[in-house]
């Protein structure tokens, strides 16, 4: 339940729904924005989200399992979520 959460609310960060407070609608041309989203942990939690977690998508389901913490852990999710805050500063 706490990852599904964690997909979701990194997710939402990413969204690109005209009423999300998302870094997509606030600063969407934001170099170092541009930069963090094309990391690969950010592509797996969006995919997640969308498969998975608020979504379900048995054919994917089927084809790649649950998801897998350990790919999270060993992540620089960290480091992505504490340069997003830097990026907040600015606005």
């Amino acid at each position: 339940m706490i990852q599904d959460y964690l997909i979701v609310r990194v997710e939402c960060l990413f969204d690109k729904d005209p009423r999300a407070a998302s870094f997509e609608n606030l600063c969407p041309q934001e170099q170092d924005y541009l930069i963090l989203k094309k990391e690969s942990i950010i592509k797996y939690l969006i995919d997640l989200r969308h498969n998975f977690s608020a979504h379900a998508n048995l054919l994917r389901m089927q084809n790649s399992g649950f998801p897998k913490t350990n790919i999270i852990i060993e992540s620089n999710l960290n480091e992505v979520l504490q340069k997003l805050s830097q990026i907040t500063q600015k606005y």
